[in-house]
């Protein structure tokens, strides 16, 4: 079962978010994890097509910068954390739904046990791009 942390902020209260983490918070080494990744993670983006081998993931509201003088925007922050402890982040719509659902598919035990998977995106009429995980 994953940890999840019963306050809700703001951001969370709008998009109906929460904060899950699949690191054990009840041990010394899982809050340390947890930390480093919150403080430490790598975009993301600058991995597309990368395969990655995830064995934990993090979710938090967090709050979308708004560019081209559209206002800042509620989402979800998503922690990517792999075999070898690195951490990925990204505040990506897609990214986050595909995360949502490997943590609703998945037992902690299979996610810890490694989840081979790769970003997968794709270029929409709009000029916008989605992304999303797609499993390898």
């Amino acid at each position: 079962m994953t940890n999840e942390i019963p306050t809700v902020s703001a951001a969370a209260a709008e998009t109906n978010e929460r904060f899950r983490n699949t690191l054990d918070l009840a041990t010394v080494e899982g809050k340390k994890a947890t930390v480093n990744a919150l403080n430490n993670a790598v975009s993301l983006s600058d991995y597309n097509d990368t395969p990655l081998t995830i064995v934990n993931i993090i979710t938090s509201p967090g709050v979308r910068k708004g560019r081209n003088g559209q206002t800042d925007t509620p989402c979800q922050n998503t922690y990517l954390i792999d075999i070898e402890g690195r951490a990925y982040f990204t505040q990506s719509e897609g990214i986050a739904r595909s995360a949502n659902a490997i943590l609703a598919m998945y037992k902690v035990e299979e996610i810890h046990s490694g989840i081979p998977l790769k970003v997968s995106s794709a270029k929409l009429a709009n000029g916008n791009t989605i992304k999303s995980l797609e499993l390898l």
